[in-house]
Parts: structure tokens; sequence; C-alpha cells
């Protein structure tokens, strides 16, 4: 809590400024006038010799919060309202008053419960973030693993397809060999056997011509025929 003045902070505490400036030199502390200002250390050590001096032991664990009350009764006059015919009766005064009641309540918290709840905040908003962050980063990997997946079902479909597509012009290529060899076949069986010569045959061989043709002996004479009668 900002630090206030004496004046105010006996306001606060619901006690007249004079019994608050008592308690405060009867609590060690130096003496002060309403205008001076009251640090939080002051009014702990204020807190501790109050505590003490009303039996309880210094020892005992302080509250974490402590709650101030404070309520204040005033008077409000009400005005008589106008343009009304008043009923008749006893005479009534010009106006009515009220009492008003006020209640303030302050509370006070030690510092070291704000640092506690400071650090679990801090603590929980932490963890809070490193949840968040161990979600994504767990997401970021399913959907890399997904994609890794997925490309390489894609190649397995790739290479599938190649695969067939290569047996397939195998077998169509075979198909045609087959059918090229069957062909072949057909056709050596529809030709005409071919003529093979006996092996116990010879073919005779003529001599060999000279290139001069050898001379002729000279025929004889023939007798002259006689004429006839």
């Amino acid at each position: 809590m900002a630090e206030v003045t004496v004046q105010q902070f006996a306001g606060v505490v619901g006690i007249s400024v004079a019994r608050l400036v008592e308690q405060l030199t009867e609590a060690g502390l130096s003496e002060k006038v309403p205008e001076d200002m009251i640090s939080d250390d002051e009014k702990s050590r204020l807190l501790s010799y109050l505590r003490t001096s009303h039996g309880k032991s210094e020892a005992a664990p302080e509250p974490a919060k402590i709650t101030l009350k404070r309520k204040t009764i005033s008077e409000l006059k009400v005005p008589a309202e106008r343009g009304r015919l008043r009923p008749r009766g006893p005479k009534i005064g010009a106006g009515k008053t009220g009492s008003v009641e006020v209640r303030k309540k302050r509370t006070y918290v030690k510092r070291s419960v704000v640092a506690e709840e400071e650090a679990a905040r801090i603590e929980k908003e932490t963890a809070e973030r490193d949840r968040v962050k161990a979600e994504e980063e767990a997401q970021r990997v399913a959907e890399e693993e997904r994609i890794a997946a997925d490309r390489a079902r894609k190649e397995q479909e790739i290479e599938a397809e190649e695969t067939a597509r290569r047996e397939k012009e195998e077998r169509h290529a075979a198909e045609l060999e087959a059918v090229r060899v069957k062909a072949e076949a057909r056709a050596a069986a529809a030709a005409p056997p071919a003529e093979v010569a006996a092996p116990s045959e010879v073919t005779p061989v003529a001599p060999p011509v000279p290139d001069v043709a050898p001379d002729k002996p000279d025929k004889p004479d023939k007798p002259d025929k006689p004429d006839k009668p």
C-alpha cells in the first residue's frame, strides 16, 4: 500500500488522530504530527505492538490479511415535497431528518503474501505457456510426419505404377516374340522339302577340252564311178 499521512491512516483505522499518534509513540516510533507520512514498516511495527499489548504472543503467526471496518452515522435532512396536498392531522414540519449509516472496509495484505501470489501467478502463466508450446510442437511434428507419410505413399504408388508398366511392356514383347516364332514354324512346316542327291550316285565329270583341235587324218580318195550306158 502507498504511504499515507497519519491523519489519513487514522481515518482508515477508525480512531482519532491523537490516539493514533499516542499509539505510535508507545510503539517506539518517532513522534509524528497529523501531516507526517507513515510507512508500511511503521504500520507493521504498530500492529505488532498492538498485538502484544492485547496479550497475543509475538511468536504467533501473523495473519496474511487484515480487514479494518469503519462505520459512521450522519444525519440527512429531506425537504418537504411541494405541490401536494397535506393530509389532515397535526401540523408537520417543513422537512424530515433521517440517519444515514456509512460503512467502510479496508483490507491490508502482507507483502510476502502478495509476492507469493505473484510468484504463483507467474508460475501458472509459465506452465500454461509451456503447455501451449508443447501442444503446438506436437501438432507440428504430427503434421510433418503426416506430410512425410503422404510423400512416401505417393512415391510408392508411382514406383508401383512404373513397375506395372514395365511388366506390361515385357509381357507384350514376349507375346510378340511368341507370335513371330509360331509364324516361322508354320511357314517352315508349309514349305516343300528340298531335293538331296543320294550319296551312292557319282556325277560324271567331263574331260577338259583342249584349246586346239587335233589334225584330222586324210581320207582315201574314192574310185570314180563308171558312167551309166
